[in-house]
């Protein structure tokens, strides 16, 4: 899997659930930032996408375009867990609402992120 990195550093934690394998799936990836809540908790980020197919020329995936399609079914699935305490959308501030991933793929998105709250 390709290594991304959000404020320089790599992703702490990368998941798949495969769909169909090479082909197909959910991709979720986690980083621990170097900031914490007023009451002391670790604030994780994520990302999350649903890879549609493999485009055999360069070994990659093509995404989705609906990137919110995928950020809801994280929280239908964290919403079946008994440690979460609560899941919320927020609205983040000036997203870019269209463009393209670095593979040149479109993507589309209401802006929300989804906000995740641990027992």
């Amino acid at each position: 899997m390709n290594t991304y990195r959000l404020l320089g550093k790599k992703q702490d934690m990368n998941f798949v659930q495969v769909i169909r394998p090479v082909l197909e799936r959910h991709h979720f990836r986690l980083w621990k930032l170097p900031h914490q809540t007023s009451q002391g908790e670790d604030i994780w980020c994520g990302s999350a996408n649903y890879d549609l197919t493999l485009r055999i020329w360069d070994f990659s995936h093509h995404p989705h375009p609906n990137i919110d399609k995928e950020r809801d079914y994280i929280r239908e699935t964290l919403s079946l867990c008994p440690w979460v305490h609560r899941l919320s959308y927020l609205d983040f501030p000036r997203p870019a609402l269209t463009g393209k991933n670095d593979k040149g793929y479109a993507y589309f998105t209401d802006g929300k992120i989804l906000w995740v709250e641990l027992k």
